[in-house]
């Protein structure tokens, strides 16, 4: 019996320092990276067919200079000099594209490699808290990998019904006040739930303009009332669905809000 104990302990204690080694490595070697390039690293992508996404057609054969994190130069192969002490990525049969941004997303430990491994260079998390404050700041500063991190308030509302980073108003002067706290944390954007009063809305807009912040709300279907709803399948089929969800989108509009998740 001792002789498995000791085993299995051995055998978590091996578990243990492998994780501890893979981060390690992982930190390193990502500080390196982010260290060459915030230097000036000079990168020659060669070959492929750039699609900008400002609506021009696509540039085959292209040749972008990038310099540290900057863009320098973009032209067709043939056109221009690489610069000898250039890295050299040959994109030849390839396509290359901007970065794509995902506009909603609830930020977990496991979405940085995935996101960057399919071309998310950039996310916006809807419904922060302190741990996606300290990600956001980690990224920034070449830390910790992971797309470039927008993070919303917590979410703005009236009734507390799932495990996500609510703040619950009781009246517009808390509203307000929640709004300043938010902001005063550097958050990105403001968030509103389905709950809250028009009232508590509009001063919640008014403090997010003042600061220069986006606001964005949510109307229609929510989780904590999915089954009131009859489950996840399209709302607003009826006439009075429909017209319920034009009004809150309307009020929404209203009060200032840049965007509305449905």
């Amino acid at each position: 019996m001792t002789n498995v104990v000791e085993r299995f302990l051995c055998l978590i204690g091996s578990l243990f320092c492998l994780t501890v080694l893979h981060y390690l490595f992982e930190f390193v070697a990502f500080t390196a990276f982010a260290a060459s390039h915030s230097q000036g690293q000079l990168t020659a992508i060669v070959g492929g067919t750039l699609i900008d996404g400002t609506g021009g057609g696509p540039l085959t054969d292209a040749v972008i200079i990038i310099e540290g994190e900057t863009i320098q130069t973009i032209s067709k192969k043939g056109e221009t000099d690489l610069p000898p002490e250039a890295k050299i990525i040959n994109a030849e049969g390839r396509f290359i594209l901007p970065g794509l941004i995902d506009m909603h997303v609830h930020y977990a430990d496991w979405m940085p490699e995935m996101f960057l491994a399919y071309g998310v260079t950039s996310v916006v998390d809807l419904a922060g808290y302190d741990w996606v404050y300290v990600q956001k700041d980690g990224i920034a500063k070449g830390k910790i990998p992971g797309p470039r991190l927008f993070a919303s308030s917590p979410i703005l509302d009236g009734r507390l019904f799932w495990n996500v980073p609510f703040v619950l108003l009781n009246d517009p002067e808390e509203a307000r006040a929640r709004a300043k706290n938010a902001i005063d944390q550097g958050v990105d954007l403001l968030k509103v739930y389905t709950e809250i009063s028009a009232e508590e809305a509009r001063v919640v807009v008014e403090e997010g303009h003042k600061a220069g912040l986006p606001v964005m709300g949510h109307i229609g279907l929510t989780p904590q009332a999915v089954n009131q709803l009859g489950g996840y399948k399209v709302q607003g089929k009826s006439i009075g669905a429909a017209v319920r969800l034009m009004e809150d989108a309307r009020a929404l509009e209203e009060a200032g809000a840049y965007a509305i998740v449905l």
